[in-house]
């Protein structure tokens, strides 16, 4: 087996640095400062990439300051010393919040998950696979979002011993350290530049995935081997003022999330330079060593694992106030304290474990036991364990015709055209004629709507859903890529359209349901920056024109069905809500406030932005110069008074999400009125 080069081995008293612990306690109070008010410390998330240069700078140190007879000796004591010091604590905190967030949301299966995958180090990538935008919102109700990044240095450790193996063959201390700095640096050039690109074209990625991220634990690495160099230290470092390195680090604290690509890399220059530059018992040090920062460095870890838990249940709960959040800072410390003193230092230090393949082998079975216990969590207790009102919502995946193959798997975003064609019909042995439900999610979201008029009009039914495209379809491209490519959903869509032009009969009905503002709406209402929209010739074009486009594309699709009598029946759009989640809307016993987002003033709503009204008009234009399109305005039906409510006098919820129709909506109000609506207009 290959050995380490044996001059490697560092002066191991001089490893410690307390101030070291000083940068950890700057890092995590910018992070719980950001989390509990993202405005008023809007870059504060950036500590976690103060963390990610320490822990690269620290790693490199405690390799290098030891001797090590082969590969293996490494790789286990490597790997021994990071399952010690992260697993168990992780573990205890994610079976604790486990408990309490299935008592608070009645449905826990994301959080739930993205407990499981941190478990094995895979949290980020589960995040990414869920379209997980971190600086949304909804991301505050998930207690687990943070551990990203834990996922994100587990990863790096995973690959960190096998570069180091790769410059096993210099042996030559000297030769040693230098190839691995080459190589480093080399890395770290083509993770920078995937870090550029990705926040261009899918800032998710940049975010959450370890590729993009390699490049700041790899700047503490080298650091490391540059600050142990001391030539190099002497030639080509000049000398900084520390406490202009610590003030410009609390600076980049302020800045913008916009401006995330500039201060990212800045705040880890500024961390390399600081880590290399500091003058021992100046103002600085003093500042990073006195005694209180570095004890709030040392909890840091735990700290980082409760504070987002916590404050991720009191969004369930009781909010964030400002009465409340001196105790949820005390709660953070207890928690943090006790975790340290109880379960980090035990495991980490004890001397009792003292066999290195056991305990890596022990902490691989402890992650493996609390894995199948959230599973079983997830499965058989969450329903039992939910502390407050079960209402009678079904979620996105409940959109269902009962006894048949309609449902969301089937039709919403299927896979082949065949499959839609085979499970997304509903046949009406005593009818002809047929109702065809198309658009996007929203059209989906309606299905339940069949049930009122199935039987007193006696119509077939066929149902086709893609998520996020217009009906009739045009091409747009997703910036972000985070969804399916445009090009495919609308070549689907198209198909579907030439299907109903080709096989619709005599009398039938083309019910069309999307969500207009998302595609036509101003940037407030459509989160414009996501959209890149094409005409015919795959030009590019703007939103308003992409609007006459699908006017145009309407037109010319009703021209086309009116000569067999077939009527298409336009919904309006509906009520759209900004709160973080639907549970916030309703009484409990652990949080009696009904939030202002559950209602809007339906004035407002026609007001806002000019879209609705705007909208209004263009329909009725279109209306008017083809007699086979209807308008069913189900804004007055969901809004029949002056405000619009999330839930129904009744207290049932009508929407499954801010903007998806429930089934409770979709069948009790949007089917009867249906019902009512064809019947007037004699269709």
């Amino acid at each position: 087996m290959s050995k380490l080069p044996k001059k490697a081995n560092l002066n191991t008293n001089k490893n410690y640095r307390n101030d070291i612990d000083g940068l950890r306690a700057l890092a995590i109070i910018a992070v719980i400062f950001n989390h509990f008010n993202k405005e008023a410390l809007p870059s504060g998330y950036l500590g976690v990439d103060i963390f990610f240069c320490i822990s690269g700078f620290v790693i490199t140190s405690s390799i290098l300051a030891k001797s090590f007879t082969s590969f293996k000796d490494l790789i286990i004591s490597f790997y021994e010393k990071r399952v010690r010091r992260l697993i168990p604590a992780q573990v205890v905190f994610v079976l604790l919040t486990s408990i309490l967030i299935c008592i608070f949301n009645p449905y826990p299966g994301v959080s739930l998950w993205t407990g499981i995958t941190s478990l094995i180090g895979f949290s980020n990538i589960y995040l990414l696979s869920e379209s997980t935008d971190y600086f949304a919102s909804s991301t505050d109700l998930n207690p687990f979002t943070h551990t990203w990044s834990l996922g994100v240095e587990e990863q790096f450790y995973l690959i960190f011993p096998f570069i180091i193996f790769c410059c096993y063959k210099f042996k030559n201390n000297f030769k040693f350290k230098k190839v691995f700095s080459l190589v480093l640096i080399f890395l770290s050039i083509g993770s920078f530049i995937l870090f550029i690109y990705l926040n261009q074209t899918n800032k998710s990625a940049a975010y959450f995935l370890m590729p993009a991220r390699f490049w700041e634990i790899s700047s503490g690495c080298i650091t490391y081997l540059l600050h142990k160099n001391r030539f190099f230290h002497k030639k080509f470092l000049f000398e900084i003022p520390n406490i202009f390195l610590l003030s410009s680090i609390v600076l980049i604290f302020f800045l913008p999330v916009s401006l995330n690509v500039i201060a990212t890399p800045l705040i880890i220059i500024l961390t390399c330079l600081l880590i290399t530059n500091l003058k021992k018992f100046g103002t600085t040090y003093r500042i990073l060593t006195f005694k209180k920062v570095t004890y709030i460095g040392s909890i840091s870890y735990s700290l980082y694992l409760y504070h987002w838990g916590i404050l991720s249940i009191s969004r369930w709960t009781i909010g964030i106030t400002w009465w409340t959040i001196p105790f949820q800072l005390l709660l953070i410390f207890i928690m943090a304290i006790s975790s340290y003193r109880f379960i980090e230092n035990p495991f980490r230090y004890s001397s009792w474990l003292n066999n290195k393949i056991i305990n890596i082998f022990a902490s691989f079975a402890l992650s493996c036991a609390s894995i199948l216990w959230l599973l079983f969590l997830g499965s058989e207790l969450k329903t039992n364990l939910y502390s407050g009102k079960k209402d009678d919502l079904d979620s996105t995946r409940g959109a269902f015709i009962p006894d048949t193959n309609i449902t969301k798997a089937n039709c919403l975003d299927h896979r082949t055209i065949q499959q839609v064609f085979k499970n997304c019909s509903f046949i009406n042995k005593n009818s002809k004629r047929t109702i065809w439900f198309v658009g996007d999610s929203h059209s989906h979201s309606s299905i339940q709507s069949y049930m009122s008029i199935k039987d007193d009009l006696e119509l077939n039914a066929f149902f086709h859903a893609r998520r996020g495209t217009l009906f009739p379809s045009l091409r747009y491209e997703l910036k972000n890529q985070i969804r399916e490519n445009g090009l495919i959903s609308h070549l689907f869509q198209k198909e579907i359209e030439n299907h109903i032009i080709s096989n619709a009969n005599k009398n039938d009905i083309v019910l069309i349901h999307v969500r207009y503002p998302i595609y036509f709406g101003p940037e407030e209402l459509s989160n414009e920056e996501d959209f890149i929209f094409f005409n015919k010739e795959n030009k590019q074009i703007n939103r308003s024109e992409f609007y006459d486009l699908w006017l145009n594309d309407l037109t010319n699709f009703a021209q086309l069905i009116a000569k067999r009598d077939i009527n298409i029946i336009l919904v309006s759009p509906k009520p759209e809500y900004n709160f973080i989640n639907r549970q916030q809307c309703y009484k409990e016993w652990f949080n009696t406030k009904i939030y202002s987002d559950c209602s809007i003033s339906k004035n407002n709503l026609l007001n806002k932005n000019g879209f609705y009204i705007e909208h209004y008009k263009r329909i009725d234009n279109l209306i008017k110069s083809n007699k086979n399109i209807k308008f069913f305005d189900l804004l007055d039906e969901l809004c029949p008074e002056k405000k619009c409510s999330y839930l129904s006098k009744s207290g049932n919820s009508l929407y499954q999400d801010q903007d998806h129709l429930s089934n409770y909506a979709a069948k009790e109000i949007v089917g009867e009125s249906l019902k009512e609506f064809i019947l007037k207009n004699n269709l």
